[in-house]
Parts: structure tokens; C-alpha cells; sequence
């Protein structure tokens, strides 16, 4: 979730046609500067953006199996898939398919035969905008020191995992993490080196979880907190093992620390059965009592806690 910078983004396109001759026109034009996929029918085109989103659609109305209205109306039913752009792709010159087509949720039409410096210059301005709305709406989710999510996004994360686990009869981990003596690492080396060592953890923590479900968030000053889908209690321990060693690699000196001379973390996770009566507010308290404990015993160490 670490926010990346526009320019260094390369942009994906899903060309969607059943003539092969279609698809390979525009995907030669397109392909110098996004990445592009290309689907033989609405099913397809389906299947793929549920698997891996795009940034466009280019959807042909006229198809077989399921035409573009039809496709178009699952892409918006689809929380996952209604913000991505389509624009529709025609031999039609109909204003009321146009109009149809418009008011459905789509963003444009190319025709064909393509004229395709026009169709660039149209795929273009819709993937700018794109690009750019995804940006600033990772800005407004991001904590603004170390990019990765901030408390507001982990808040609601935790309500539609907790949500969708319970309906797909799955667990999911909670893992709290907060530095140590990390008043006195800022007493010590002041608060322009704090910051340096919030932005490696948070930078360690984001590489450990690397499920793309999975969310990495700073919740307070120096705790952070992760949710982790589909995981079991083996999983959840041999990941919080690794989180101790992944913070011991960066080597972060600590002289101030109690504990070692070196910068670590205290740990506490709880596994989490969805079910009636433990909510995702019940199951925070449980992880955040586990971290309580695990300062407890001395701080440097992992508690898991029992849902």
C-alpha cells in the first residue's frame, strides 16, 4: 500500500473483443506505453478483472455470449471492479446506444474502423484521470509519514475482512505491533531520527505481508497494526516470528532500549473465527490485550491471544 509516485506507474488496459483482429489492432497501439490484456469474450473479461484489476476497459458492444451492457452492468454491481473506467468500443453509430451505454456507467466510445490517434488520445485522458483519482484517494487512506495505511483505512478494513471472512466461513489474524522504549529513542537521537526508524518499520512490516489482501497500517504514534486474511494459527505465529526478525536485520541502534541495544518490537495477535457476537471491535481489544501482555513479559516477545 506504500504510494507510488505517477510517473513511475505503468497503466494496464483489458482490450475485450471476440474478433482477434480487433484486439490486436488496439493492443499494438497501446502496448509502447501500458501493459495489455486482452479477453475473447464478457465471461473472460469478467473472471480476469475479479482476479487482477485494471485501470481501463476497452469493452465491444457487440459480443455472443454477453454484450457490453451486460458486462458493464456486473462491473458496477462488483464493489471491486465498478470504479474502473470502460469505454465502449463500436462498428454502431447509434446516438441512442451511445445514450444507453452512457447512462449504464460508461466513460466513452471509440468506433470503428479505429482511427487511432483518436482513440489514444481518448484511452489516454480517461487513464490520466484514473491514475490520478486512485492517487489521491490512497493519499486520503495513507498515514502521511510512512505511506503505508493509516488508522481510518485499518478501521474499516477490519469491519469488511471481519464481514466477508464471516461469510466465507474463514479466519483471519490481527496482529498489533509497537516499538519499544520508543520515547526514549526519540529523547535520544531526536525526532527527525524517529521518524527515519517509523519509516523502516513501517517499510519492514509492508514487505513481510505480502498477500495482496493483506493490510499494513501505523494506528497510533509508534504502534502499527496488521490484518491478515485467510490465515491459520500456524501462519499467524511463524509471521509474527518473522516480523521480530525482520526488525532485528534493520540493526537500528537503540542505546536507550531496556531491553537490547538494538531497535525491536513487541507483538500481539489474536486469530480471529468470525461469528455472532465477536466484533471486529471485540477482536481489536483482544489483539491490543496481547500486546499489553507481551510488554508485560519484558517487551522483545509475542503474545497471541485467544479469540
Amino acid at each position: 500500500m506504500l504510494i507510488k509516485k505517477l510517473n513511475d506507474y505503468r497503466a494496464s488496459v483489458l482490450v475485450v473483443d471476440d474478433e482477434p483482429i480487433n484486439t490486436e489492432i488496439l493492443a499494438n497501439a497501446l502496448v509502447q506505453k501500458y501493459w495489455v490484456h486482452q479477453a475473447a469474450s464478457g465471461k473472460q473479461a469478467l473472471d480476469f478483472v475479479r482476479k487482477r484489476p485494471v485501470d481501463l476497459i476497452l469493452l465491444d458492444i457487440r459480443m455472443p455470449d454477453m454484450d457490453g451492457y451486460e458486462v458493464l452492468r456486473e462491473l458496477k454491481r462488483d464493489a471491486s471492479t465498478d470504479s474502473i473506467p470502460v469505454i465502449f468500443v463500436t462498428g454502431q453509430d447509434s446516438t441512442e446506444d451511445e445514450l444507453r451505454g452512457l447512462k449504464l456507467g460508461a466513460v466513452d466510445y471509440i468506433r470503428k474502423p479505429y482511427k487511432i490517434p483518436l482513440a489514444l488520445a481518448r484511452i489516454n485522458v480517461h487513464i490520466d484521470l484514473k491514475v490520478k483519482s486512485d492517487i489521491l484517494a490512497h493519499v486520503a487512506s495513507a498515514d502521511g509519514l510512512t505511506g503505508i495505511a493509516n488508522r481510518r483505512t485499518f478501521d474499516e478494513s477490519l469491519v469488511s475482512i471481519h464481514e466477508h471472512c464471516m461469510g466465507e466461513r474463514s479466519n483471519y489474524g490481527v496482529v498489533l505491533i509497537d516499538i519499544d522504549f520508543f520515547k526514549q529513542y526519540n529523547d535520544t537521537y531526536g525526532h527527525a531520527q524517529g521518524d527515519d526508524a517509523l519509516k523502516s518499520v513501517a517499510s519492514t512490516l509492508y514487505s513481510v505481508a505480502q498477500r495482496t489482501d493483506d493490510i499494513v497500517a501505523r494506528v497510533g504514534g509508534e504502534e502499527f497494526a496488521l490484518i491478515l486474511p485467510n490465515v491459520d494459527k500456524k501462519a499467524l505465529q511463524a509471521l509474527c516470528e518473522k516480523i521480530h526478525r525482520a526488525i532485528a536485520a534493520l540493526g537500528i541502534e537503540h542505546k536507550a532500549s531496556e531491553v537490547s541495544n538494538r531497535l525491536t518490537v513487541s507483538v500481539g495477535g489474536v486469530l480471529c473465527a468470525p461469528q455472532a457476537g465477536n466484533s471486529p471491535s471485540v477482536i481489536y481489544q483482544q489483539a491490543d490485550q496481547a500486546l499489553y501482555a507481551a510488554k508485560n513479559q519484558g517487551r522483545d516477545t509475542t503474545v497471541m491471544g485467544e479469540d
